[in-house]
């Protein structure tokens, strides 16, 4: 559910116009909790459009049609249930992931900063919230000359990953590594040099070029800002490898 609240979101912030779709769209947000006990007939009756104009707008953004979308509507949406700490344990929680993301070798920072570099074009996949993360790695690589698609849909990413060549990069998010047994399947015939960013250590991720844990897997609920701590030291080390090259 929280994917397909992402998609939606994203879809009625980058409308021009405030069209049928933008108010199909927000309908969707409103009702977010029931669609997954809506039928068809019934969530056009809400929208007070056709059956078939509901289908259209699901293909829109990336479902093959009203079903499709509700088979991705599994969990509820994460947030409210986020606990509770005191501030020296979320400092402590903070430290932990920082410990983690100090263990990465300077080498490994440089084999992917040469591989973002050679990369004729850049993937950046990211499931459910993490994706909002893979939007700031995106930003950041803009910011080095480099322009990189981040699709929020995740059925359009596994559809969009194909067009990658063997000059091409793909960088998986994957806190847990939950998401990836299809995907792999996907990726796996895929030509492209491929990066795991990931907080499990038990992953064995035989497809992925380079795999690299920047988080500590207990404590996943606050993952962005391992994420982002990690991204401001990857880019730090871009920035001094491309001076380095002057």
């Amino acid at each position: 559910m929280e994917q397909l609240a992402y998609t939606l979101l994203a879809y009625i912030n980058n409308v021009i116009e405030e069209d049928m779709n933008y108010y199909i769209a927000k309908k969707f947000l409103e009702n977010i909790y029931k669609i997954q006990d809506f039928s068809l007939e019934e969530i056009a009756f809400e929208c007070n459009v056709s059956s078939r104009t509901i289908n259209r707008f699901c293909k829109k953004i990336g479902y093959h049609n009203f079903t499709t979308l509700k088979k991705h509507v599994l969990y509820p949406i994460v947030g409210n249930d986020k606990p509770y700490y005191e501030t020296a344990e979320f400092q402590a929680i903070l430290s932990r992931h920082f410990d983690v993301i100090r263990q990465i070798d300077l080498s490994d920072y440089l084999i992917l900063i040469k591989m973002l570099n050679e990369a004729e074009n850049i993937w950046v996949i990211g499931f459910e919230k993490h994706q909002v993360f893979a939007l700031e790695f995106q930003k950041r690589l803009f910011e080095f000359g480099k322009i990189s698609r981040c699709i929020m849909n995740y059925h359009q990413q596994l559809i969009d990953i194909k067009k990658a060549s063997d000059k091409d990069l793909i960088i998986t998010i994957s806190i847990k590594g939950g998401t990836l047994t299809d995907y792999n399947q996907i990726l796996s015939n895929i030509p492209a040099k491929k990066v795991l960013l990931t907080f499990n250590p038990h992953l064995s991720p035989h497809i992925f070029d380079q795999c690299i844990i920047c988080g500590d897997l207990k404590y996943v609920e606050f993952s962005e800002f391992a994420l982002l701590r990690f991204f401001d030291i990857l880019f730090y080390h871009y920035k001094q490898w491309i001076t380095g090259q002057k």
